[in-house]
């Protein structure tokens, strides 16, 4: 793992910097938690998924929905939640097609 250094600098006068680290992770895992619905109806059909229910979710900017993917093990989670109190409604759970 490398330290990426990202010099900012600090008000208008610009005569202070600041030095941020930034760690480079490298993850199989990628989380899209404003999807649309053509990026969730891709990752029903790659990965597998059965009974979503598209009455439930809501897409784009304001979605309930997060999807994660883990492109090491092939694995897909789809979870909707209730867009009035956050709780977890629905976890939908799936493997990509390609493992054979």
């Amino acid at each position: 793992m490398k330290d990426n250094i990202i010099v900012g600098f600090r008000g208008p006068s610009k005569k202070k910097s600041v030095r941020y680290n930034q760690k480079l992770i490298t993850s199989p895992i990628m989380v899209i938690t404003s999807p649309y619905e053509e990026t969730v109806r891709k990752c029903i059909a790659e990965y597998n998924i059965k009974d979503f229910d598209f009455n439930s979710a809501t897409y784009g900017l304001y979605s309930n929905i997060r999807i994660e993917l883990n492109n090491e093990t092939g694995e897909c989670k789809i979870q909707v939640f209730d867009e009035n109190t956050g709780e977890l409604k629905a976890l939908y759970k799936g493997v990509t097609n390609n493992e054979q």
